[in-house]
């Protein structure tokens, strides 16, 4: 018997060989099936790859298998498996059913964008729900959240169920409507998805939903609305027992019509207590000896979950020059995405420019992040912020990783030059909203107080995805000290965030 638990709970490698033979038994059960998936997926051995590709490419194996084979890939545990882009159109164009749908779960808004918001939006196609659930991150275009929030009225449940979990993720201001609509669903997965995603859509007229689903019939629906209603409650709470007492008084006011709804105890409206004393705890942190780093790194057994607990607990400050120069090395060239990644952090501790501009140039997109991550930890260097500049304008520069490269080229680049450059990217509706709010918060740290001004006037616009821009846009002009342009009509909008920002403008 193999010891799937035993060896999921140790990521253990040593049975990678083993797992992989008992994918091929004929009288391979269910139940021991998914165990040995997830098995697989533990120990995230790169030498499992090829042949689980294999197993999944192989049209005369049974389909759980096949759909086991792929599975087991998708979800690795400490590693991403990063299919190139015309591997997945070869698959999706030329395969069958099961490679097709496989394929479709390792495409994203990096590999094969295209593909997954056309069929995300196409109601007939049998893999929408599937494509709507690959668009829960590097999605957040106007045109993508459209697609989803159409999805919420499709005719099949699983469709709609889909639509209101991937709504989630980027938590468009137009969904909120609709997904109240969805708690009315006759199907009570869809409505629970539906209360979940409202958690992060702290309205007035959300949490009158949310308690009116307090009664609902389905427990997992209750449940739901419960954990939903009573997460915004405790949101709520904040504001109003915090120092700001004009967001307080504010916050208050906008709650009047639903004040009873929420039933707040006189003991958890006490305003909160001024603590300018917090206390600190200092961590001890060692370093592996150079003998067992380098043997850990060699072996080509060892457990995943191991090796990336002795490495981001490693205090890579201590090591010396000498013994540096020998596990630079070993970093560098190590066929393991997860100890390249972890690398990164070793080279900033050791302000290595060019170990993290090696590693920029990675083939895996994770190691690439955390080198430019990392970057940003350096002390201000010439010729980086030329290179982040180019490095924002990559395709698969999405997302956090956008923010994150945003943030190395500000940390490196000229004053004058980054806020010429960063009015330029808050300005342009182009962009994705993460980038155009980080922009903004990135030129009020730098008292770009010209850039602010000029943008302020986008206050007046409708929000494109979120209220986020606005947020940080009234921000920035409070921290700079700018005059308010007439911003009246934000007092009736119905969002907590933007009445506590409101109030901190004196509106």
């Amino acid at each position: 018997m193999i010891p799937y638990a035993e060896i999921a709970e140790q990521a253990d490698r040593r049975w990678t060989a083993h797992l992989l033979d008992r994918l091929d038994a004929a009288d391979l059960p269910d139940d021991e099936l998914d165990e040995l998936v997830g098995a697989l997926q533990a120990v995230s051995d790169a030498r499992s790859f090829g042949r689980l590709e294999a197993v999944l490419r192989d049209t005369e194996r049974s389909a759980r298998i096949r759909n086991a084979a792929g599975s087991a890939l998708r979800g690795m545990q400490y590693v991403a498996i990063d299919l190139p882009a015309d591997r997945l159109r070869r698959w999706w164009q030329e395969g069958d059913a099961i490679l097709r749908e496989v394929s479709l779960r390792f495409m994203d808004g990096i590999r094969c964008p295209d593909i997954v918001a056309k069929v995300a939006a196409d109601p007939t196609h049998p893999l929408q729900a599937e494509a709507l659930g690959r668009m829960d991150f590097w999605f957040d275009l106007p045109e993508h959240e459209g697609v989803k929030i159409a999805a919420l009225s499709h005719p099949d449940p699983k469709v709609r169920t889909a639509a209101a979990y991937v709504l989630l993720w980027d938590e468009p201001t137009a969904a909120e409507l609709p997904l109240i609509e969805a708690t009315r669903d006759s199907v009570p997965e869809v409505a629970a998805e539906a209360a979940n995603t409202l958690e992060y859509y702290p309205s007035v007229r959300v949490v009158r939903r949310l308690h009116e689903m307090l009664g609902h019939a389905d427990a997992k629906v209750k449940e739901e609305a419960e954990d939903s209603f009573q997460s915004i409650r405790n949101e709520l709470l904040i504001r109003i027992c915090g120092r700001d007492r004009g967001v307080a008084d504010r916050v208050r006011s906008w709650l009047r019509p639903v004040w009873d709804i929420l039933a707040f105890g006189d003991e958890e409206l006490l305003p909160d207590e001024d603590d300018d004393s917090p206390t600190r705890r200092e961590e001890r942190r060692e370093a592996v000896p150079v003998p067992d780093l380098l043997a850990l790194l060699a072996d080509p057994d060892a457990s995943p979950r191991l090796l990336e607990r002795r490495l981001q607990e490693n205090d890579w400050g201590l090591y010396q020059e000498g013994q540096r120069r020998l596990i630079r090395a070993v970093l560098l060239g190590h066929g393991d995405q997860l100890v390249r990644e972890q690398a990164a952090w070793a080279f900033a501790a050791w302000r290595d420019a060019a170990g993290l501009l090696a590693l920029l140039k990675d083939a895996d997109f994770c190691v690439r992040k955390s080198a430019m991550y990392n970057l940003g930890r350096l002390p201000p260097t010439p010729g980086i912020a030329g290179l982040a500049w180019e490095h924002l304008h990559r395709h698969d520069t999405l997302g956090t990783h956008a923010t994150e490269t945003l943030d190395t080229f500000v940390r490196h680049a000229d004053a004058g030059d980054a806020a010429r450059r960063l009015g330029w990217m808050a300005g342009d509706h182009g962009r994705r909203e993460g980038l155009r709010v980080a922009a903004v918060h990135h030129l009020a740290r730098l008292g770009a107080a010209e850039q602010v001004g000029q943008l302020a006037g986008q206050l007046l616009e409708p929000p494109e995805i979120t209220w986020a821009l606005h947020l940080a846009l009234l921000g920035a002009v409070g921290q700079l000290g700018l005059p308010t342009r007439d911003i009246g009509h934000l007092r009736d909008v119905d969002n907590l965030h933007v009445q506590a920002a409101v109030a901190r403008r004196g509106e």
